[in-house]
């Protein structure tokens, strides 16, 4: 009978303990919404038609979940047949399908290589 009050006692007492460690729908606040994003790009990315070439790309940054604005350092290196004449961020899509323009980027160098950062406008 005693081995029965002990256990009983022994789980009692956990399960109090549980009880009190845990609160119920306890809010979480997130203190730091930002995302850090890369990318590549090359000429067998291009759509809807690939272009052959050895020019390539590099996207780095940031995007704060709370402002919804996206901060980048773009770099670009080989461009051949030209110099880099606009730039702008596409829009989501499928693979193969080219999305329309949603910001352009200025303020660029028009070399065959190169690195533009800034900010965009809060996005929508």
């Amino acid at each position: 009978m005693r081995t029965h009050h002990l256990k009983f006692l022994s789980i009692a007492l956990a399960g109090s303990i549980l009880l009190t460690a845990c609160e119920k729908e306890k809010e979480v606040t997130v203190t730091n919404p930002v995302y850090n994003i890369r990318g590549s790009a090359s000429g067998a990315q291009e759509a809807p038609a690939r272009v052959t070439t050895t020019a390539t790309g590099t996207l780095s940054g940031t995007y704060n979940k709370e402002t919804n604005i996206l901060t980048y350092t773009i770099n670009w290196t080989g461009l051949t047949g030209g110099n880099p004449t606009a730039m702008h961020f596409h829009g989501a899509a499928d693979p193969g399908i080219a999305a329309g323009v949603q910001i352009g980027i200025a303020g660029f160098p028009t070399t065959a290589s190169g690195t533009v950062s800034g900010t965009t406008p809060a996005l929508t």
